[in-house]
C-alpha cells in the first residue's frame, strides 16, 4: 500500500510540474487552467491504485486523459501516469498485447512533439523536435521494459514458491508414510512382547509347581524364561525406538508372520503365474519375531511389486543366505512379464518407503534399484537373534563379517531409491 501511494504521488508530481506550465512555461497559465490541471493530474494518479487489478482498463482511462487533457488545457500533456499504467500492462499481459499498448502510449506523445514543433525556433526546430521525440520514445520503451522485467520476475518467484510448496508437501507425505509405518510396527512389537511375557509367566508358574517333583523340567522352564526374557528385552528396545520416534499407536497386524511363512507367499505368487525360485544358503538361524516379520514383509512387498509392475510370466529369483550374525535376503526379477495396463495405477508409492523404515528399525539395512537390462532387485540384511542381542552396534558387527560386511558397507553408502518411475515398483 505504501508503495502504491508513493507511485501515485510521484506520478501526480511529475505530471503537474514537468508536463505542464503550472509553475513555469512560455506563457502564464490562466486561473481556470490552474484549477483544472491539478484535478486532472490527481484523477490520473488515483486511477493507478487499481492498475494491478485492472491494468487494461486503467491504461485505457489514462490514455483517454492524456488525449483529452491537451484539448482542455493546451499546456498540459500528462505522461507519467500513462507510463506507469503501460508498465502494469507490460507486467501482466503478453508481449504482443503490451507492445500494442506501448504503441498507443506514443499517440499523446506525438501531440506533444507537434506542439514543440509549432513553438520551436526555426533555426533549432529540427534538433528540438528530434530530441523531444527521442525522449518520449526512450521513456515509453523504458516503462515497457520495466513492466516486462517485473512480470518475468514475479512469474519466477511464483514458480519458485510453487516448487517449494510441492517439495514441502512431498516431504510431509513421506513423513506421514514413515510415521504410519512406525505406528504399525509399534503395535506389532507390543503384541510380540505381550506374547513373550505371557509365555514367561506361564513357564514361571509351571516351574514353581514342579520344582520338587521334576527338577529337570524346572530347569527347562527356567531356560525358556531366560531365553524369552532376552528376546523380550531386544523387542522392547526396538519398540521404545519406534515410540520415541512416533509417540502414537496404530492398527494391529499379525506378528506371527515370519520367514517360516515364505512358502505361502511363493505359492500365492506362483498362482499369479510368476516363475518363482527359492534358494537357501547356509543353516537357518533363529530370528526375533519383529525381525522375522520384517523379512516376511520384505518378500511380500517384493512379490507384490513384481506382480503389479512386471506382470505374469516374470521370472523371480529369491534367495536367503544365513551367516552367524545375519540373514541376507535377495529378490530379483527379469521384468520380462506382461503387466496389466492399469496395474501401475494401483501403486500408492508408499511400499518401499515403509519397508525401508521397517528394516531399519529391525536393525538391518536395505537397498532397491532397477537393473540395467530390465527388471528390479531388492536386497536386505537382518540380524539373527544371537546378533540382535549381543549389545554391539551394527558397524562393529559389519566390520568382522567378511564379504557380507563389504556388501553391507557398499549398500550403506547408497541412498534408498524409492522414486516412482515406469518399471520402478513402489
Amino acid at each position: 500500500m505504501s508503495s502504491d501511494a508513493f507511485t501515485c504521488f510521484a506520478a501526480f508530481t511529475v505530471d503537474l510540474f514537468f508536463f505542464s506550465t503550472f509553475l513555469f512555461g512560455r506563457e502564464p497559465m490562466d486561473e481556470t487552467s490552474r484549477l483544472i490541471v491539478p484535478v486532472l493530474a490527481a484523477v490520473g494518479a488515483t486511477l493507478l491504485i487499481w492498475r494491478r487489478q485492472a491494468p487494461v482498463l486503467v491504461f485505457a482511462a489514462e490514455l483517454l486523459i492524456s488525449l483529452v487533457a491537451p484539448v482542455i488545457v493546451p499546456d498540459y500533456h500528462p505522461t507519467a501516469s500513462l507510463l506507469v499504467a503501460l508498465s502494469a500492462v507490460a507486467e501482466t499481459r503478453s508481449t504482443g498485447y503490451s507492445a500494442a499498448a506501448g504503441v498507443l502510449a506514443l499517440v499523446p506523445s506525438s501531440f506533444s512533439v507537434a506542439v514543440n514543433l509549432q513553438f520551436a525556433d526555426p533555426e533549432t526546430r529540427t534538433g528540438e523536435v528530434l530530441i523531444s521525440a527521442a525522449g518520449y520514445l526512450l521513456v515509453t520503451f523504458s516503462a515497457w521494459l520495466i513492466g516486462r522485467w517485473q512480470g518475468r520476475s514475479r512469474t519466477q518467484l511464483q514458480v519458485a514458491e510453487r516448487r517449494r510448496l510441492v517439495a514441502v508437501e512431498r516431504e510431509q507425505r513421506q513423513a506421514e508414510r514413515v510415521l504410519t509405518e512406525r505406528q504399525h510396527i509399534a503395535r506389532e512389537l507390543h503384541d510380540i512382547v505381550a506374547h513373550t511375557v505371557t509365555l514367561m509367566v506361564l513357564h514361571a508358574a509351571a516351574a514353581g509347581r514342579i520344582l520338587d517333583l521334576d527338577p529337570e523340567g524346572s530347569k527347562r522352564s527356567l531356560k525358556v524364561i531366560e531365553d524369552s526374557g532376552t528376546q523380550a528385552m531386544a523387542e522392547l528396545r526396538r519398540m521404545l525406538e519406534v515410540l520415541n520416534r512416533s509417540g502414537m499407536e496404530a492398527d494391529s497386524a499379525d506378528p506371527s508372520e515370519g520367514l517360516d511363512r515364505l512358502d505361502d507367499l511363493i505359492e500365492r505368487a506362483r498362482a499369479e503365474n510368476l516363475q518363482v525360485t527359492l534358494r537357501i544358503i547356509g543353516e537357518a538361524r533363529a530370528l526375533d519375531p519383529s525381525v522375522g516379520l520384517a523379512g516376511y514383509r520384505f518378500f511380500q512387498e517384493g512379490l507384490t511389486n513384481v506382480a503389479r509392475h512386471a506382470g505374469p510370466g516374470t521370472t523371480v529369483d529369491i534367495s536367503i543366505e544365513w551367516t552367524d550374525r545375519w540373514a541376507e535376503l535377495s529378490l530379483r526379477d527379469d521384468g520380462a512379464g506382461e503387466p496389466e495396463p492399469v496395474a501401475g495405477a494401483l501403486s500408492t508409492g508408499n511400499g518401499l518407503i515403509g519397508l525401508h523404515e521397517r528394516i531399519t528399525i529391525a536393525g538391518g539395512i536395505m537397498d532397491a534399484a532397477k537393473l540395467p537390462h530390465g527388471g528390479f532387485r531388492m536386497y536386505a540384511r537382518l540380524p539373527v537373534a544371537a546378533a540382535a542381542g549381543n549389545g554391539r552396534d551394527r558397524e562393529d558387527v559389519t566390520d568382522t563379517d567378511g564379504a557380507a560386511g563389504q556388501k553391507a558397507r557398499w549398500l550403506q553408502r547408497m541412498p534408498l531409491r524409492t522414486k516412482k518411475s515406469p518399471g520402478n515398483p513402489s
